[in-house]
């Protein structure tokens, strides 16, 4: 059995484990896992309560319904160990797959925001939605024909802070979901956004192709998701990050990047199940840095520890067919 949280830092590894156990485990493991994924984790998913009584679910700047917080009942797990442990004959009744949708708080009859079952993940049903960058700082399903491109200048001395996420503890910028206006507003941050015009729900892995070049011989990338709300709010829901020096190599060597060299780079954002109402918009914002998170790459190709002489570095998003493309995996 696997519990895991949306928000939690601990997501990627979890939802990794489950998909490996569920579909390359040995006899016994594969196609016996059951999951169970929400908003509680690792500081996310608090209780609310007042005079008392249970009135929300916090997770980051959200305060989601009660019973976000209430996962499945301590007997439906023991029974799940039980019967696994030859204890009891009777399986579970409850799907091998529960999780919780996000969807908007402010809204009483926005979609998600509910408990659903499933007999995998991710769910039956989904397709992939493919959404593609453009210089008007859009996303777009048609890839534009010409070649056009966005850039950032990064400047190790002006780190991006970070501002919640899946973070373990409030000391590195807040924990969960959390406004990033701030953020998206510096010249070093791109973002690229689309309007729901339909409630559209996410169910699966994000993925986020990035094609660029860059001016030095090393820097990272930080790839945010946002849940944007019609008053403004860019709500952090999913993120993903990448040192370009170590992308194909160990970890523990840092491989020069040839400056001006066209790079490509497949980069998860996570899991999630994200019901975004109409009115909404999808976002995705790229940077180089979130401090104090991330170690502030100095752009130098210097490892963590080492003597460091840091540059900025000018970093060019490629667009079109072959460019910068966001994979989503949408509902029917």
């Amino acid at each position: 059995m696997h519990e895991t949280g949306w928000f939690d830092f601990m997501n990627p590894g979890s939802m990794q484990a489950y998909l490996d156990y569920q579909h390359h485990g040995g006899e016994g493991a594969r196609g016996n896992q059951m999951l169970i994924a929400g908003v509680v984790g690792h500081g996310t998913g608090v209780p609310v309560s007042k005079n008392g009584t249970m009135v929300g679910c916090k997770a980051g700047d959200l305060v989601f319904a009660p019973e976000a917080c209430h996962r499945r009942p301590t007997e439906d797990i023991m029974h799940w160990f039980r019967h696994h442990a030859g204890l009891d004959p009777s399986p579970p009744a409850w799907p091998r797959v529960y999780f919780f949708t996000v969807g908007d708080v402010t809204n009483a009859t926005a979609p998600g925001n509910s408990w659903e079952g499933a007999d995998s993940w991710p769910p039956p049903g989904s397709s992939t939605m493919l959404l593609y960058t453009t210089a008007t700082n859009r996303l777009s399903p048609s890839a534009s024909t010409s070649d056009t491109s966005s850039e950032y200048l990064y400047d190790p001395s002006d780190p991006a802070p970070t501002v919640g996420g899946r973070n373990l503890f409030p000391e590195a910028g807040g924990v969960g979901p959390m406004d990033q206006r701030g953020v998206e507003a510096r010249a070093d941050v791109v973002s690229f956004s689309m309007e729901i015009d339909a409630p559209m729900q996410i169910a699966g892995e994000v993925t986020l192709r990035l094609v660029l070049r860059i001016s030095a011989v090393d820097t990272s990338i930080v790839a945010h998701l946002s849940d944007v709300y019609p008053d403004g709010r860019s709500m952090l829901m999913m993120e993903g990050t990448a040192r370009l020096g170590t992308y194909n190599s160990s970890l523990a060597a840092v491989t020069p990047v040839t400056p001006g060299e066209v790079i490509s780079l497949e980069l998860s954002l996570g899991h999630i199940s994200l019901a975004l109402n109409a009115g909404h918009q999808l976002r995705v914002s790229v940077s180089s840095s979130s401090s104090p998170k991330l170690w502030v790459n100095p752009n130098d190709g210097s490892s963590y520890g080492q003597a460091q002489s840091p540059v900025p570095c000018n970093v060019t998003l490629l667009h079109g067919p072959a460019g910068c493309r966001l994979s989503v995996p949408v509902m029917a």
